[in-house]
């Protein structure tokens, strides 16, 4: 299929985004948000707060959701690669289930995420992730799940990983602890 297009994955609401990609010999070029093409697609979504973030090869960031209903998210690796685990948390029979998706810079896929799913992503090498929120981020309705959560069982790709609950400095785990 040529970009753009859009694929389900077998959780609804979760979705791989290929934007539009053109390369040749000064470098290329990637087409990341596309708002009358997501639209049309059944993907309303205009982004509230864009943001980045740096993350060491190493380390998990997440498992993260926050309670607002009709929250919608936007997520791509700018660069390196990354292990990204969505974790649906809806009531019903998608409940605990979890796609596993690789992301690189390389490659332009962009995780397209609908409310009621946790986000983590595990840094297989120092990464730039960029996220786009449809409701700007509030830290007093915003949860955290373990990511070695026994429940979940979630396969990370990495055999030492850090992890750490909160912000800065509250709490982290080493080499697959169970954490705090």
């Amino acid at each position: 299929m040529t970009p753009p297009y859009i694929e389900q994955t077998k959780l609804p609401g979760l979705a791989i985004f290929y934007p539009h990609k053109a390369q040749d010999d000064r470098g290329w070029f990637r087409k990341i948000y596309q708002a009358d093409f997501l639209e049309k697609s059944g993907w309303d979504f205009r982004a509230a707060e864009t943001y980045c973030h740096k993350t060491k090869k190493g380390v998990i960031r997440g498992l993260d959701f926050s309670l607002l209903p009709n929250e919608k998210k936007m997520i791509y690796c700018l660069d390196g690669k990354c292990q990204c685990v969505y974790v649906c948390v809806k009531q019903g029979a998608y409940q605990g289930k979890f796609v596993s998706i690789e992301l690189n810079g390389d490659d332009p896929k962009i995780i397209l995420v609908s409310s009621g799913f946790c986000t983590a992503a595990l840094a297989k090498t120092d990464i730039i992730m960029v996220n786009s929120n449809s409701i700007p981020y509030r830290s007093e309705i915003n949860f955290k799940i373990d990511p070695y959560d026994q429940e979940l069982s979630i396969p990370w790709s990495a055999p030492t990983v850090t992890w750490r609950r909160g912000g800065a400095g509250r709490g982290h785990t080493t080499g697959g602890d169970q954490g705090q």
